[in-house]
């Protein structure tokens, strides 16, 4: 067997027969080598023979299979994991036009993970759902990288059943993003009627110009929710901050044919933030074709979170 394919953003490992794999390898989102024989155990996070016994190396066989396991880990700077209960999106602005979890979720559907067997086409996944009750050292999650739980295929007794975890897991900090605000306004609204969404879960509004940002903090302003942020990621055009919410995410847009972001509007949200005394995280830019994570502006980095975090 030759080496895997090395190919997107996807943190995997080279492979060859006979190669002992470390069990890590697995909660690490790497694809390994296992024999025919065994499987993953989706949900209970081990690699199972016949027997169903646990692993720590992939012995020696005469026949061996691909398992490709979803990352949990995250590589985006502003938090620690991803959860993924529900996976596929369409688009709904102009800041979708190159979205990055299609094209992650394309290439997961080629590489075989049966998570993505549907690719980018709206899938819920109930057996998720309990993913973050495993996870017992406090984390930053970001529910729904890979989708939009305000979705309009995704359905409000499956919203609810997301946020009962979310409620339980009081142990972590969950940064809900969406850019389908009237869908989230309103499904908060009826769920959290005279009362406040927990103190762990974030609300999130993504925007990407002045028209969209000027919007989205005025739907933040009416939420009854203690951590309100806008991510203006991909930034597209100028935009200002108006409001006094908790957290601002900037970032240029990255990958094939990203759209130039202009520093000076970068320099204008970081004027508005430091003004309203709003933490800021400047989280990427592109220079010559290459994304640079957490640049500097003017001689420092931004890498703010909401205070009671510090």
């Amino acid at each position: 067997m030759g080496e895997l394919d090395r190919g997107g953003d996807q943190d995997h490992r080279d492979a060859a027969l006979g190669h002992r794999v470390p069990w890590r390898a697995a909660r690490r989102g790497q694809a390994f080598i296992v024999p025919r024989s065994w499987q993953w155990m989706e949900g209970k996070g081990i690699l199972a023979g016949p027997a169903q016994r646990n692993a720590r190396h992939c012995p020696a066989a005469p026949e061996w299979r691909v398992i490709i396991q979803e990352k949990i880990m995250s590589k985006i700077e502003w938090t620690e994991k991803t959860w993924n209960p529900a996976v596929g999106c369409t688009p709904c602005s102009p800041a979708c036009e190159h979205c990055y979890a299609k094209r992650q979720a394309l290439r997961l559907q080629r590489m075989g993970l049966a998570k993505y067997r549907n690719g980018f086409r709206v899938t819920l996944h109930p057996e998720c759902l309990e993913e973050p009750l495993r996870w017992k050292k406090p984390s930053l999650i970001f529910p729904c990288s890979m989708s939009d739980l305000f979705h309009g295929d995704v359905s409000d007794d499956f919203r609810d059943r997301v946020f009962d975890v979310m409620e339980v897991c009081t142990w972590h900090t969950f940064q809900l993003l969406t850019k389908r605000y009237a869908i989230a306004e309103l499904y908060l609204k009826k769920r959290y009627t005279g009362k406040v969404v927990p103190s762990h879960v974030w609300i999130g509004l993504s925007a990407w110009d002045s028209r969209s940002s000027v919007e989205a903090q005025g739907v933040l302003m009416r939420m009854t929710v203690r951590t309100r942020f806008l991510s203006m990621e991909p930034l597209l055009g100028p935009a200002r901050v108006i409001e006094p919410i908790e957290w601002v995410i900037i970032g240029g847009e990255s990958g094939p044919n990203a759209r130039r972001m202009d520093e000076a509007w970068v320099r204008t949200i970081v004027a508005d933030c430091k003004r309203l005394n709003i933490p800021v995280f400047y989280k990427q830019k592109v220079v010559n074709g290459k994304k640079i994570s957490m640049p500097e502006l003017d001689g420092r980095t931004y890498g703010e979170r909401p205070r009671f975090l510090d």
